[in-house]
């Protein structure tokens, strides 16, 4: 396992997908302070920290796309095909808006304090920072509920790999895992950063560090 420093960059949700940035004629939706974006393969999706709303712009077409209101700010964001997640930070809550047809719900089954978001066609994964518990919330008929970790030292990031459930704490700074359907807790590594958000992408984890920096760690086989 190797770890590297690529430059500085906004310690905040951290995705290593690209978005669509736009073009050409203004929409009357277009955002006033676009923040927490996700993209899927047919349309990439913001929220709006100044008119709370939650748009999307479709890729087939540009174009842009009230899907739901609600208050923020969004601390962390996650998507599927189906479903984008929001974490908001004032309630603590997540919010599931539907890609295509919009509308918002509340999740229900988080825990107290929903810092992280990744997410798969069966959970959202969570990673709650003041009671230190990572834990996967079905959303698919029939899927429970799994708690991968309790009292973790504030883990502020979560990640699904190939066959584990991956989290970033800081009290100690480490990468932590569980298997997918629950068990052992294995530390992955203590040389990281002080993390603030995490990625996986082929070999590696793409930690957003606190200090504006980005560490690439190089697990050596996809995690």
């Amino acid at each position: 396992m190797t770890t590297e420093r690529l430059g500085r960059s906004h310690p905040v949700d951290l995705d290593v997908r690209v978005g669509y940035t736009g073009s050409g004629t203004p929409n009357p939706l277009d955002s006033e302070a676009p923040q927490a974006v996700v993209s899927t393969p047919d349309v990439t999706l913001w929220f709006d920290g100044v008119t709370q709303k939650v748009l999307g712009v479709a890729h087939r077409d540009r174009s842009v796309t009230l899907k739901a209101t609600f208050g923020g700010p969004v601390v962390a964001v996650a998507a599927n095909e189906a479903d984008a997640f929001f974490a908001t930070g004032a309630p603590l809550v997540v919010w599931r808006v539907g890609v295509e047809v919009g509308g918002s719900k509340r999740v229900d089954g988080m825990p107290s304090d929903p810092r992280a978001l990744a997410v798969d066609d069966d959970r959202v994964y969570v990673a709650s920072k003041a009671d230190g518990v990572v834990r996967g919330v079905g959303i698919a008929a029939g899927v429970t509920n799994v708690d991968y970790a309790t009292g973790e030292g504030a883990p502020v990031a979560v990640a699904r790999g190939q066959t584990h459930v991956y989290w970033a704490a800081t009290s100690p700074k480490a990468i932590r895992r569980a298997p997918l359907t629950g068990g052992a807790v294995e530390t992955v590594t203590t040389d990281v950063c002080t993390p603030a958000s995490m990625a996986i992408a082929g070999d590696s984890f793409y930690v957003g560090c606190e200090d504006g920096r980005v560490q690439r760690i190089r697990y050596g086989a996809p995690p």
